[in-house]
């Protein structure tokens, strides 16, 4: 099962992908365009979430949107940072993740 949030050539695969569409919940009548998209595969089906806020919870806090679109920022910052700083003498440790998706 993968999970990707904020990928709008996922969905584009997905609805490539699917031919049977299903509406669960639809409340907004104008405007399909939401702030945060969640797209997941399992087996075969596929489910895409979006909303115009968000709220994650664990068992010693909860992140609203704001915060989410904070700390957001704050790893893509870092991410580009991590990258410019590659091969320099002000280089990080190396980070996996980072490694993971390198810049191209």
């Amino acid at each position: 099962m993968k999970f990707k949030f904020q990928d709008y050539d996922y969905l584009s695969e997905i609805i490539r992908k699917y031919g049977y569409k299903q509406d669960l919940v639809d409340k907004r009548s104008e405007n399909k365009n939401y702030n945060f998209l969640l797209c997941f595969e399992c087996e075969k089906i596929a489910i895409v979430v979006g909303g115009d806020f968000i709220n994650c919870f664990n068992d010693f806090e909860s992140l609203n949107d704001d915060e989410i679109k904070r700390v957001s920022n704050n790893w893509v910052f870092y991410y580009l940072d991590y990258w410019n700083k590659k091969g320099t003498e002000k280089e990080y440790a190396e980070d996996l993740l980072c490694e993971e998706f390198p810049l191209k």
